[in-house]
């Protein structure tokens, strides 16, 4: 089993180019390439849409500390700052 580290799906679908390579089965061959063409893209889709997941959960976590400093100082001025007389 030379493809072990792999998932046995991905890992069957390379002994099955091997052996079309091997037997020089063309068709088998065409067939084994062409599943996995559409499980690169499904990975490379899923890998996108996690791309853009991360990007958005970052703005909104840089967002969220720039609140918390702001909010914070505001706080700080507050208390130390002297009460009004009235």
């Amino acid at each position: 089993m030379p493809f072990i580290s792999l998932s046995p799906k991905y890992g069957n679908q390379l002994d099955m180019l091997k052996l079309a390579y091997d037997s020089n089965d063309i068709s088998l061959g065409s067939n084994g390439l062409k599943q996995l063409a559409k499980d690169i893209k499904f990975l490379e889709s899923t890998i996108e849409s996690q791309e853009r997941k991360n990007r958005v959960s970052t703005w909104v976590s840089v967002i969220g500390v720039i609140l918390t400093i702001v909010f914070g100082a505001v706080s700080i001025f507050q208390v130390y700052s002297p009460l009004p007389n009235l």
